[in-house]
């Protein structure tokens, strides 16, 4: 009579019991990890007049229902307008015209300047070099994450 013993199927078990938490965990760390870089580079890049746009610029880690979301951003009111444009440099790509006086009005080195219109500011795009930085990052992170996974699970 020939006959296989095969054993050892609940020691692989119970490995396999802990990839949930431990995939779970390392997504989270992989996600965080990504997010800081990524913040870093929009930080580095955002146009830096007084420090105050860079400052605001903040990110956020959700994770519901295994997935793991990162939202980097800044509720600060004009980073729009510095990330995309305005004017003709901007989404409408029309000159900036006043709406309800005659005239724009602004100071620069404490004189009064009037306008009809203006071409407006070209955008920065800081948030898109940010997003590419970070798909660049992506693998290397992933592929370390993975072997991090693989070495804690011990396979």
């Amino acid at each position: 009579m020939f006959s296989i013993n095969i054993s050892g199927f609940n020691q692989i078990a119970n490995k396999l019991s802990g990839v949930p938490v431990v995939v779970n965990v390392m997504m989270h760390q992989m996600m965080e990890q990504l997010a800081q870089n990524t913040q870093a580079v929009v930080k580095q890049t955002a146009p830096h007049n007084t420090g105050a746009l860079a400052d605001s610029i903040n990110y956020k880690i959700e994770d519901q229902y295994k997935q793991v979301t990162a939202t980097i951003g800044t509720p600060n009111p004009y980073s729009k307008f510095q990330e995309e444009g305005t004017g003709v440099y901007g989404p409408t790509g029309s000159p900036v015209v006043p709406r309800t006086a005659r005239v724009l009005a602004w100071q620069s080195g404490g004189i009064t300047i009037f306008a009809r219109s203006v071409r407006g500011v070209q955008g920065k795009h800081y948030f898109q070099a940010g997003l590419q930085a970070a798909k660049e990052r992506i693998r290397e992170t992933m592929l370390v994450g993975f072997l991090i996974m693989h070495q804690k699970l011990g396979f």
